[in-house]
């Protein structure tokens, strides 16, 4: 019954958005207000800004930052399974 209800839910919401000549779904792909070319031009001002920043690397030898220790733990390898698990046995 489930199964039946799920496919008939799909089957509507197939046909509403393929076979309906209504165009106002379209307006749920771009907001509505936003300007594309403003928003590419914002992305630019910003990877602009990324670009001109300056790191210092003797940050890398500040005593604080040597004295950081490590607590992370290998991860132990593991045994891959099948080249193609699609393949059939």
């Amino acid at each position: 019954m489930i199964i039946i209800v799920a496919v008939l839910v799909v089957a509507f919401i197939g046909y509403s958005l393929f076979f309906t000549g209504n165009t106002d779904n379209l307006a749920l792909v771009v907001p509505q207000g936003v300007n594309q070319n403003q928003t590419g031009n914002d992305l630019l001002v910003v990877f602009a800004g990324l670009s001109a920043l300056n790191l210092d690397a003797a940050i890398l030898k500040d005593p604080v930052f040597t004295s950081l220790q490590d607590f992370s733990q290998e991860i132990p390898s593991e045994p891959s399974g099948r080249i193609n698990p699609f393949a059939p046995i």
